[in-house]
């Protein structure tokens, strides 16, 4: 499902959670890792002459935990409700 074009509308909220899980947010976790990298290299090589360049890796660390937490949200309480209703829906 990787690069679904169709009309998520469409999908049940199980297939749609699953497609979030494994494309966004291994996206995400998969990439964070390699920004983080990045940025402190540059941070460490250029942050002398560039001190925003330190604002800009704080920063994108900030972003990166916030993400991070609203994912493990969405993954324990969000999506677990989710599928709780859509189970009781179907039921009856």
């Amino acid at each position: 499902m990787a690069g679904y074009n169709g009309d998520y509308k469409t999908l049940s909220p199980e297939v749609l959670i699953v497609h979030i899980l494994d494309v966004h947010h291994a996206l995400v976790r998969e990439n964070i890792p390699h920004l983080m990298a990045y940025l402190e290299k540059i941070k460490k090589v250029h942050g002398a002459n560039h001190p925003e360049l330190v604002d800009v890796y704080q920063e994108f660390l900030e972003c990166a935990r916030e993400l991070t937490h609203h994912m493990l949200k969405e993954e324990n309480v969000l999506f677990p409700a989710i599928r709780k209703l859509w189970a009781a829906a179907k039921k009856g």
